[in-house]
């Protein structure tokens, strides 16, 4: 299964597209969701990059991959007191 931070809830509200995966974490901080996702996709056996990459919204951008087609790509942003967590899973992963 994908990684998901502990207390995060599914939402869709927050999904402009198709994505693998919406959740929300209430009162949870960006930064330190992306650090734990990063290292949870690392110990999954992706390479990833971009973890400590703050955008100007304050949101964050995880990208990782493994073998051939298998992509990952995880958004964090900061939506007040919520934080989102947009998960783009590639179609040529396997399911974990």
């Amino acid at each position: 299964d994908f990684p998901i931070y502990s207390g995060a809830v599914p939402s869709e509200e927050t999904a402009a597209g198709p994505v693998s995966g919406v959740f929300v974490v209430d009162g949870g901080d960006a930064k330190a969701i992306a650090a734990w996702t990063a290292d949870q996709l690392v110990a999954d056996g992706f390479d990833v990059n971009g973890e400590s990459a703050v955008l100007e919204d304050g949101s964050y951008a995880i990208d990782g991959g493994r073998e051939p087609g298998c992509e990952v790509h995880v958004e964090l942003t900061p939506l007040g007191t919520l934080t989102s967590i947009l998960i783009l899973y590639g179609a040529e992963c396997p399911n974990t």
